[in-house]
């Protein structure tokens, strides 16, 4: 039992079911949809693990309840009853975080803070709760899923600190198309898709044309995904 302990609730889909939940770039197949997830939760992976601190990963196999509220919440009470009373709570959508700002957020709740990072989409990246600010019926009543679940969930919590400006996230092929390139330059992100890929084939379909050259100004197609 973890009494009083501090846990990561990773609460994510199997990448195989969120493939086809969420297809990121769904003209691409189911496989290759799954290997983008499998690489995200990947990354999540190497992005949690250094703290050291326990993970209890939650996905469709072990989530309960009818709405996405009713899994969260049985999710952290799942948690609660194993004796853990302070949570940071992740999903995979977070391409961009890195573990110092996990690492953060174990600073902020040592020191008795909730916590967040926002989404450019207005949702929340990571959350870090303990379990004398959490409120089931309040809880349920979040607008889970929307653009203002941010600015919603910041009332609720008492004492939060802001973790970090807000970050973008992937969860449809317009965040794709946004976040490949920056200032029509190849960003990290697009290396990491294109070597999911791992193909150059048909990628004049999900990259604007102007911008098609640029790929094959010294960026290898077969990179290893981007990792900090």
């Amino acid at each position: 039992m973890g009494k009083g302990r501090l846990a990561i609730l990773y609460f994510a889909y199997r990448p195989e079911k969120e493939a086809i939940r969420k297809p990121l770039l769904p003209e691409f197949g189911h496989k290759v949809n799954t290997r983008i997830y499998q690489l995200l939760q990947s990354r999540a992976s190497d992005i949690m693990s250094p703290t050291g601190l326990p993970i209890l990963r939650i996905d469709d196999t072990k989530q309960v309840g009818d709405s996405f509220a009713e899994r969260m919440c049985n999710a952290i009470e799942s948690a609660h009853a194993q004796g853990f009373d302070k949570l940071i709570i992740m999903g995979n959508d977070a391409y961009s975080m890195r573990a110092s700002h996990v690492h953060s957020a174990m600073d902020a709740m040592k020191k008795g803070n909730s916590c967040m990072i926002p989404s450019e989409l207005g949702g929340s990246l990571l959350i870090g709760i303990s379990k004398n600010q959490y409120n089931r019926e309040q809880w349920l009543d979040l607008p889970w899923c929307t653009d203002v679940l941010f600015n919603e969930l910041f009332d609720c919590l008492a004492s939060c600190k802001i973790l970090t400006e807000a970050m973008p996230e992937l969860n449809s092929k317009t965040d794709v198309h946004e976040l490949l390139f920056q200032k029509g330059e190849l960003t990290h992100l697009a290396v990491f898709l294109l070597a999911i890929l791992e193909t150059d084939l048909s990628i004049s379909s999900f990259i604007p044309p102007f911008q098609e050259d640029s790929l094959n100004d010294g960026v290898p197609f077969r990179g290893p995904p981007y990792m900090a």
